[in-house]
C-alpha cells in the first residue's frame, strides 16, 4: 500500500510539486500542492512521480490527470 502523505504534513514537505502536475488542468496552488483532487495537499507518491495520476488513486474524489 502506498504511503498518503499531504505535503502540508509534516512541513518539510511543503512546496513540493510533481512534474506532472505541473501540466494538469486540475492544479489549484503550486505553493500548496493541492489540486481538485487533493484540495487538502497531493500525495507524495503522486508529488514525487513514484505513481502516475492517470486512474484511480485513494481519495482523488473520482479526479485524474488530464493535460493542460
Amino acid at each position: 500500500m502506498t504511503e498518503d502523505l499531504s505535503p502540508l504534513q509534516p512541513p518539510e514537505y511543503r512546496y513540493l510539486v510533481g512534474v506532472g502536475c505541473l501540466d494538469c488542468r486540475h492544479l489549484i496552488d503550486l505553493v500548496e500542492s493541492t489540486c481538485e483532487a487533493f484540495p487538502g495537499g497531493i500525495p507524495l507518491d503522486i508529488l514525487q512521480d513514484r505513481v502516475r495520476h492517470d486512474a484511480h488513486y485513494p481519495g482523488d474524489r473520482g479526479i485524474h490527470f488530464e493535460k493542460v
